[in-house]
């Protein structure tokens, strides 16, 4: 009897915390999909690239003041102070990475690891950092533990970290490209020069100069076809290492401690629910206890403007009032922050609260980390050994003799 109880009643157990734990996480208040890339036609002859138009940076003049009420979400906004900081810059990125991130869905990433390694947010930032798939594939078999390791020798030895991506949705994870800048990354390029590489993964490590550190992936077929071929007729493909000192003058020289791009050119990042979508999303935040926030989404119109901003703020709503989000440390995420319409864009301005920052960033860190990183399984000298029945072993051993 008690065997049957619990027989019946360990199912009953669980399926009553997974509903209770339903209950307990909230559906995220903003949802989207991935509409895959459509296939292009076959060609008889090599098509020309056009040279990527370069994102010109909005305009210097300070917006225009808000009225009260407009565009407003979270508290009311306190006394403009003269001494207070000012809001980090947008400025374009254009250079950094493969040409065909503005073309169609790509990602721009620079964070300056010596202006955050000496902020508050050192650990949630490094916490981040070495959550994501490739930095725990990088240090896979090499001398450095774990991604967080890796995360934190960069903040310790680098000035500044590059992330690019022509595939931020991760079904191709081998598009992605990153470049660190330091005198000290010497070390950090010896130790992960032993890690184990998995075969579907051809980017390649390099370190130059003694201070840049480039992992990059190779030319695709599509972009090696649209090359000017030699007279044999045999595209040789280029070397990483000339990629180097273009790559180097296109790094900023000076900017905010975190600024990025997102492209959707093509709107294959669709949001769910009628909200109308971004084409191309700017972020630039500051080292402060309390970052200062400056946002730039545009959109194909000025109506689609509106109505996105009109959603943002009915997300702020389910943010705030929401006991679970309230729990779980970011209800108050929106609450120092402006919207303004203006134009097809919609501009963003404010701040965010360390304690709220930082429970996003411990979010998201607990999501990325689910991810798999497709890193190569160990050599089999370093697996365990196979555990053997001494009763299975004794009977092979009399049924041999």
């Amino acid at each position: 009897m008690l065997l049957s109880l619990l027989a019946h009643g360990l199912p009953a157990l669980l399926l009553s915390s997974l509903a209770i734990l339903d209950k307990l996480v909230p559906a995220p208040p903003v949802t989207w999909e991935i509409v895959p890339a459509k296939p292009k036609p076959p060609s008889l002859l090599t098509p020309k690239m056009d040279p990527a138009i370069p994102v010109e940076p909005p305009s210097p003049e300070s917006p225009k003041p808000i009225a009260p009420g407009d565009g407003r979400i979270g508290k009311p906004k306190p006394v403009k102070d003269s001494k207070a900081p000012k809001l980090p810059a947008l400025r374009s990125l254009h250079g950094i990475g493969a040409e065909s991130i503005e073309q169609d869905l790509g990602l721009r990433l620079v964070l300056r690891l010596g202006e955050i390694a000496r902020s508050s947010h050192k650990q949630a930032v490094a916490g981040l950092l070495g959550a994501f798939p490739d930095s725990r594939l990088l240090t896979a078999g090499s001398g450095i533990a774990s991604g967080e390791s890796l995360a934190e020798a960069l903040l310790q030895s680098a000035e500044l970290l590059v992330i690019a991506t022509t595939d931020p949705s991760g079904q191709r994870r081998s598009q992605t490209a990153l470049l660190a800048l330091g005198r000290k990354l010497v070390s950090v390029h010896q130790q992960l020069t032993l890690r184990r590489v998995p075969t579907w993964d051809d980017r390649e490590l390099l370190f130059d100069g003694g201070d840049l550190l480039a992992f990059l992936p190779k030319p695709t077929a599509e972009a090696l076809s649209n090359r000017e071929l030699p007279d044999a007729g045999i595209a040789s493909p280029p070397s990483l290492r000339d990629q180097l000192p273009a790559l180097r003058r296109s790094l900023p020289r000076s900017g905010p401690p975190l600024v990025a791009e997102v492209f959707n050119t093509q709107l294959r990042l669709r949001l769910r629910g009628g909200i109308p979508t971004p084409t191309q999303l700017q972020l630039a935040l500051s080292a402060d206890l309390d970052p200062k926030v400056h946002g730039r989404l545009v959109l194909g119109s000025a109506e689609e403007a509106s109505r996105l901003k009109d959603a943002l703020l009915q997300v702020s709503d389910k943010l705030r009032n929401d006991w679970r989000f309230k729990l779980m440390g970011f209800s108050t995420v929106t609450d120092h922050l402006t919207l303004e319409a203006k134009g097809n864009e919609v501009v963003v301005t404010g701040f965010v609260t360390a304690s709220a920052l930082h429970s996003l960033l411990g979010a998201a860190t607990g999501a990325l980390q689910i991810l798999p990183s497709g890193a190569p399984p160990p050599p089999p000298d370093l697996l365990p050994p196979a555990t053997v029945d001494a009763a299975a072993s004794d009977g092979s051993e009399a049924s041999a003799r």
